[in-house]
């Protein structure tokens, strides 16, 4: 049996506490499900705070620490995972730019979004990033990148480098999120924003949005997801003060319902995004979307066709859902094409995609 590592920046905690399970930590979850299925042993390996060994659903976890990322640059981190997979088989990079300076030959890299999109890089210049990016992208053999976005900027940037990529969006699982009914209203309209308390995902301007949505009867807006506490404190203390403002954290199996219950679901990111799990999920549901046009979500909302896409500020966010909210026919129309577009992207389909790769790369 063939035996691959995989190095990724993030699985577990950093002191090896159990996973919070974003859209990066459940991509790395089905692709070692699919690598176990094709007949490989893969061992994980991450960036810590120390070193630790643990047991996740049967899988081996190694935290290599500490962890430190200097100038974009997971040096340290990357010079420890070569030392420990000494001798396996394939090596896989979960954050491809964690191939700087050194990876083994053959090694497959992906890319969840282009992360640098904040304006972190133009406010504060980080001196060698973007040539620290492309030898990382030298390293590898292929790139799997989860929306175009990321291919668009490395073809405008180096051009000769656009080869290593292949484009394989995010998958939803149709058995899980399937298209609901429409709510029967004889209630407020219910706004769904399913995504981490992070700057990075638009809380700030969807929470602006709320309270403007929120002013006058008629109108719910539900916030799901983790945070860090302060965020989550700070949500808490304007939803006591305006009850039309929800909050509550879900796990994923308590996810389908939420969908089910919801009118319209935001996606308000501002930077860092990629083809949002959580958006796909909103569209296998039946849902329409308002999001930001940040990432892969160009690559998952058609503009008026499936959804709207909109710069993310709070009121682009409000002024887009008022209008899902005064047009029902319209909502109507948007859900069912949202379900239509979800179904190609299925877990199955994703599967077969990767299949190619890694008989491309790695000879099945």
């Amino acid at each position: 049996m063939k035996r691959v590592a995989v190095l990724a920046p993030a699985f577990l905690g950093p002191r090896g506490e159990p996973p919070v399970q974003g859209g990066a930590e459940r991509h790395l979850i089905e692709l070692c499900r699919l690598l176990e299925e094709r007949g490989y042993a893969v061992t994980l390996f991450q960036a810590a705070a120390h070193d630790f060994r643990a047991v996740h659903d049967g899988r081996v976890v190694h935290g290599l620490g500490p962890t430190v990322v200097q100038g974009g640059a997971w040096t340290v981190t990357n010079r420890r995972f070569r030392d420990a997979a000494r001798g396996y088989d394939h090596h896989l990079f979960h954050l491809w730019s964690m191939a700087y300076p050194e990876a083994p030959p053959g090694s497959v890299g992906v890319s969840h979004s282009l992360w640098w999109d904040d304006g972190a890089v133009v406010r504060r210049p980080v001196p060698n990033f973007t040539p620290r990016l492309r030898e990382a992208l030298r390293n590898l053999a292929v790139v799997v990148a989860n929306d175009t976005n990321i291919i668009n900027w490395v073809r405008a940037t180096w051009p000769e480098m656009e080869g290593r990529f292949r484009f394989i969006p995010n998958f939803v699982d149709l058995a899980q999120f399937a298209p609901a009914p429409p709510r029967t209203h004889g209630g407020p309209l219910r706004v769904l924003v399913p995504c981490r308390l992070e700057p990075q995902k638009g809380l700030e301007p969807m929470l602006e949005a709320a309270l403007m949505l929120t002013e006058q009867p008629g109108i719910e807006v539900h916030f799901v997801g983790p945070g860090p506490a302060e965020a989550v404190r700070r949500l808490q203390a304007v939803a006591a003060g305006r009850p039309a403002i929800r909050y509550r954290s879900r796990v994923m199996a308590e996810m389908p319902a939420e969908y089910r219950d919801a009118d319209v679901v935001v996606i308000p990111s501002v930077a860092t995004e990629g083809t949002s799990l959580s958006c796909l999920e909103a569209m296998a549901s039946g849902r329409p979307v308002v999001a930001g046009w940040v990432g892969g979500l160009s690559n998952l909302i058609i503009h008026e066709y499936n959804g709207l896409l909109l710069r993310p500020t709070a009121a682009n966010l409000a002024a887009a859902v008022r209008r899902l909210w005064q047009d029902g026919e319209l909502r109507s129309r948007m859900a069912a094409r949202a379900a239509e577009v979800a179904r190609v992207h299925s877990l199955e389909r994703w599967r077969r995609a990767w299949g190619e790769v890694l008989d491309e790369c790695w000879g099945g």
